[in-house]
């Protein structure tokens, strides 16, 4: 074994615990312990899994990984002394989520896509599903009052179904009422579906446990005074029905 002269020890610690680096550049910025510099290469980061991001123990505050399956394409991150957080400081996105996720309170049926209104290409939003329908039988409304603008667009089932709530009032028993006041997993901002987002529904039919048959479930669309829009599962055929008859009720909710 080889032993090197104590003063040649002596300078290689010093020069390594208070020199600065430079890689791709022979005059390191004067303000930085390592400066790297190229016109044709990156720098990487450590590349992960969010899984394997959390199983990192004694992480230090400051600590830096790119997370491969975070947000909607992957991301750089770093821990803060208390969270994993964005570059941007916000807090890190956990790992997307998809169709048929148990979240927030039920079932994730549908998500946004580009061309959806209120799509963020930065974060996921879409519509979850009640675990269970709300009712096997229930009138859409108390009476024949025409509820103005309502609409048959993903998107506009919250509006739908506050409009048809201050039309009707919060006496009696009616879909959107029922809906309106539904609390699950904490959550109680549901509402009865749009036609299209009720066809949504039906498209997964199997994955949230719809009624399977001949069932007919009411949307919050309506489509004159006196009747309103529902949606048959078997056949997925979209009908108009009077608002005092009944049909079945699955409440959703957006994120």
């Amino acid at each position: 074994m080889k032993h090197f002269p104590i003063f040649l020890v002596f300078l290689f610690v010093n020069s390594f615990v208070y020199a600065q680096v430079g890689i791709g550049t022979n005059i390191p910025n004067n303000t930085a312990l390592l400066d790297v510099a190229s016109t044709s290469q990156g720098f990487l980061f450590p590349r992960m899994t969010a899984a394997q991001r959390d199983a990192i123990s004694l992480k230090a505050e400051g600590l830096m990984v790119y997370c491969t399956n975070c947000g909607l394409t992957g991301e750089p991150q770093f821990f803060n002394g208390v969270v994993w957080v964005t570059m941007l400081g916000g807090a890190a996105p956990t790992v997307p989520l998809v169709v048929g996720d148990t979240f927030q309170g039920g079932k994730i049926v549908y998500i946004l896509q580009p061309s959806d209104p209120g799509y963020d290409p930065y974060q996921q939003h879409g519509i979850i599903a009640a675990p269970s329908d709300q009712s096997g039988s229930i009138r859409w409304s108390i009476n024949n009052n025409s509820i103005n603008g309502t609409s048959t667009a993903l998107g506009s089932g919250q509006a739908n179904t506050t409009a048809i709530v201050n039309s009707q009032g919060t006496s009696g028993n009616y879909a959107a009422r029922l809906c309106n006041d539904l609390v699950v997993g904490g959550f109680s901002d549901w509402y009865l579906p749009s036609l299209d987002e009720m066809n949504i529904l039906r498209a997964n039919r199997v994955l949230i446990g719809l009624s399977s048959g001949t069932s007919q479930y009411w949307s919050s669309t309506q489509y004159n005074a006196t009747r309103a829009m529902r949606v048959r599962i078997d056949t997925g055929s979209n009908s108009d029905h009077l608002k005092t008859g009944t049909n079945r009720v699955r409440a959703v909710r957006s994120f």
